[in-house]
């Protein structure tokens, strides 16, 4: 018989399911009921971000998520958002009972440095809930430069600018100009190029887009009706561009994609958009350079998306166009991910981590928090808790820069042999399943770990005493038993020695 003592609640007995007791076993179960109050809870369940790019400075909205698990309205919730340690806005929320509802801050600017924030709601019976940390960093949004032909009555740039203009998560920065008119100062901040179904710069201009890749930027190559690429064209290409092919009937479709690269990686999930859906009735064929890589091939084996890299940059050619002219992906749902994915891969973007989960162990070298030149050998950490704890960092050996994230709150991260003073900051939130206080019937525990059902014996805390003590008792009893009858034992053992002893005697 097992006795188990316990709240029941829900993520606990979900963690035990592997559990499985002998056969035989009877779970007695002894619930402790603190009533209803511990399911009056209300929990900042996260944050979301939305980021914009307004006269030349980067905002953020921050949208707090709020979950209600009682099973009565909270009407008039105070919530407040902190930036930096100090407030900026307070709203009221109302929630539903069992449900959640979603607060909307106003957008706040963004300086040169990472800021942290929180998002607090009142105070209730499970506190820990009630705050959500974070840290958000600038520059999170992609400069594009979007270079168009400028010739033709349509505007080929219309879908690939609506595209850039919705992203969030990052933004983009898009600026659009024709290649008659572009000019080197155009490169200068710009992350990836987009040469859309444009011939590319000449003259210094293209020296200076060939330096841009080779430095480090991205170049999307839409090779359209007027893509030509002459002889003395700048050396980015993946390939050599030919002729359109043209598709009657029903056109083409993707017959190969590489699903574990970046770009397509988001659709090698299922439900999450089918890029071969789309119909191509016409692209240029391509003949990949021996230093490129054919990424997504057309189902007559043409290379449609090629890949190469030039210096540190990263070039992508794309055998068709990126509007409606030449196929229908810009009216496909996979429309906005792709081209998202493709500018983010060309612009090399990782996005930050806003926040750890409490019991994390974070290597700091791999969050770049090194600030000391010379990287993690050179730098002399120093780690401060939420709580104000000084936490020691070994720098050598298998756990170099390791730290465990035990607290929520803002850890600091001081490198003493930094050019500067100013603290990496870290944000840690609690694990947000404790919140979830309901409970489980005990006979749910008793058939998970016994394998079947009626293996249970419920018993009150009151009665568990009353047996408690039974039990008790009962072992006492016996042990009394056995001491009488070790006794007599004894006692038999004396009087059998010493008649031996006295018969021995009168026969000598």
């Amino acid at each position: 018989e097992a006795v188990l003592i316990s709240d029941f609640q829900r993520a606990g007995v979900e963690s035990a399911s592997g559990v499985r007791f002998p056969e035989g076993t009877v779970v007695t179960p002894i619930p402790i009921d603190d009533g209803d109050v511990g399911l009056e809870n209300v929990s900042v369940a996260g944050v979301l971000f939305e980021r914009e790019y307004f006269s030349g400075r980067e905002r953020i909205q921050v949208a707090a998520r709020l979950t209600n698990r009682a099973s009565t309205a909270v009407d008039g919730l105070n919530v407040t958002l902190e930036m930096e340690g100090r407030e900026v806005e307070a709203l009221v929320a109302d929630l539903p009972p069992n449900g959640s509802a979603t607060v909307d801050f106003a957008p706040v600017t963004l300086g040169d440095v990472p800021m942290s924030g929180a998002v607090r709601i009142a105070p209730d019976v499970l506190p820990r809930d009630d705050a959500f940390y974070f840290v958000v960093a600038p520059g999170q949004v992609v400069p594009v430069l979007l270079v168009g032909s400028g010739r033709g009555p349509d505007d080929p740039n219309l879908f690939l600018r609506r595209a850039l203009g919705i992203g969030s998560a990052p933004a983009f920065d898009v600026n659009t100009v024709t290649v008659d008119e572009m000019t080197v100062s155009d490169l200068t901040g710009r992350q990836v190029v987009v040469l859309n179904d444009a011939r590319p710069p000449s003259g210094s201009v293209g020296r200076a887009l060939e330096e841009f890749v080779r430095s480090g930027g991205g170049l999307l190559v839409v090779a359209g009706e007027r893509s030509i690429w002459s002889a003395d064209a700048p050396d980015l290409l993946a390939g050599e561009m030919g002729v359109p092919s043209d598709r009657t009937g029903r056109g083409g479709a993707l017959g190969y994609v590489d699903y574990s690269h970046p770009v397509f990686e988001v659709f090698s999930a299922p439900r999450s958009g089918d890029v071969t859906t789309a119909r191509f009735f016409r692209y240029r064929t391509i003949q990949p350079y021996d230093d490129a890589t054919v990424i997504a091939r057309f189902d007559d084996g043409n290379p449609a998306l090629t890949e190469r890299y030039v210096g540190s940059g990263r070039v992508l050619l794309w055998a068709s166009t990126v509007d409606s002219f030449w196929n229908d992906l810009a009216k496909k749902p996979v429309y906005l991910p792709f081209v998202h994915r493709v500018v983010e891969y060309l612009a090399t973007y990782a996005a930050p981590t806003p926040w750890f989960e409490a019991g994390q162990v974070l290597n700091l070298s791999e969050q770049d928090v090194a600030l000391g030149v010379g990287g993690l050998a050179a730098a002399d950490y120093v780690v401060m808790s939420p709580l104000g704890r000084r936490i020691p960092v070994e720098v050598g050996g298998d756990r170099g820069g390791f730290i465990n994230l035990m607290e929520q709150g803002l850890y600091e991260v001081h490198d003493a042999n930094a050019a500067s003073d100013v603290p990496s900051v870290l944000a840690v939130n609690v694990d947000l399943a404790e919140a979830d206080l309901t409970s489980v019937d005990p006979e749910e525990l008793a058939s998970m770990v016994t394998g079947r059902v009626g293996g249970t014996r419920e018993v009150g805390p009151a009665e568990a005493r009353v047996m408690a003590a039974d039990d008790l008792e009962r072992r006492q009893s016996m042990w009394w038993y056995l001491l009488v009858a070790a006794a007599l034992f004894f006692v038999a053992e004396t009087l059998v020695s010493n008649r031996l002893s006295r018969t021995a005697l009168s026969t000598e």
